[in-house]
Formats: structure tokens, sequence, C-alpha cells
């Protein structure tokens, strides 16, 4: 069986200079400082990569997303009963390449494409496990209480994304049914 996951990267939000685009983990123990400066400095959204990896290699190259919560709920919400019957949208905000999730004729198998690129099939409940725990490693390393922070500019609390409060709740309704041994998958 071959080995699928996702693995989530931020823009470094302290660069040294102007020109420095490196990309960080959140999975370190200055996860919410950097999450939260992130927020802060791009208007409330979080830019960096959200990655497939098949057997331990790189799916095509680094994807870029300009809001990695818009990103992650379109791949949930395309194995989680909301996905058309044969292909699916998934939104990397800012890339200009058409990215989706198509499933086969038979329903048990999904690929992701990339513009030309395609992953080989993949077992549905295979991916969708990749994802729901790709998704659920990001949020655990984000602040949840966007309500507390505020961006450079903002001027109401009205102003924070929607995609970020939709994450957090989905995010705590599986984390509770977790805890509750629901099956996330």
């Amino acid at each position: 069986m071959m080995k699928v996951y996702f693995k989530t990267l931020v823009y470094n939000p302290f660069p040294k200079n102007d020109d420095d685009f490196e990309l960080l983990d959140l999975a370190t123990d200055r996860h919410f400082e950097i999450y939260n400066e992130s927020y802060y400095r791009d208007a409330g959204f979080i830019r960096g990569m959200v990655d497939l990896y098949i057997d331990d290699g790189l799916f095509v190259n680094h994807i870029y997303t300009d809001n990695i919560h818009l990103t992650w709920l379109s791949y949930l919400k395309s194995v989680l009963g909301e996905m058309h019957p044969k292909k699916s949208f998934i939104a990397y905000d800012g890339e200009m390449v058409s990215t989706y999730l198509e499933r086969d004729s038979n329903g048990e198998n999904l690929r992701l494409i990339y513009g030309n690129h395609k992953t080989t099939w993949i077992p549905s409940n295979q991916l969708k496990q990749a994802i729901v725990k790709g998704f659920m490693e990001f949020m655990s390393h984000t602040n949840r209480d966007v309500e507390s922070l505020k961006y450079m500019d903002q001027e109401d609390d009205d102003e924070i994304t929607e995609e970020i409060l939709e994450a957090n709740e989905i995010y705590e309704k599986m984390l509770s049914d977790s805890k509750k041994g629901k099956p996330l998958y």
C-alpha cells in the first residue's frame, strides 16, 4: 500500500529581509507566535503551502496558497460528502492553476490533478484519511481564539475571515467526536 500524507508550511512572518521567503513548519514550540504574526501581517490570512506526498515524494512541487484555511476546507468538503460525483475543485487561493480531485468511474479511487499533473489513483478512504489527518495536524498548531487577534489596519472585529471561523468550527467538532471515540474518517 502506498503512503499518502499532507504537509502544511507557512511563510516565515519574521523575515531577515524583504526577499526572504523561508517556509516554516508549524509543528514547533513557536507555532502560536508564528501563526499570530502571520495573521497580523497578512490581513487575517495565513499564506503558505499545502503539499501532497506519495511514498515520501512531493507531488509536483510546493503548491502555494494565500489562504491555507480555505485550501484545507476545500479538501475536507471534497471528501466529507460535499464532493461533486466526478470532480471537486480545490481552492489554492493565489494559484492560477486548475486544481481538483477527480473520482474514478466506480467511485472507489481519487486522484489530485494540478494543471497537467495527475497523481496515480489513490483509494478514496486512504486519501480521505490523509486529508483529515493533515487538517487536524494543521489546526492543532493554530490559534483558534481568532477573535482576540487583530491584523494590521483591521477596523473592527467583524473582519475575521469566514474560512478561519468555519475551519475552527469543523476542527472543534472533529476533536470532540474523536474524544467520544467516533471515527474521523
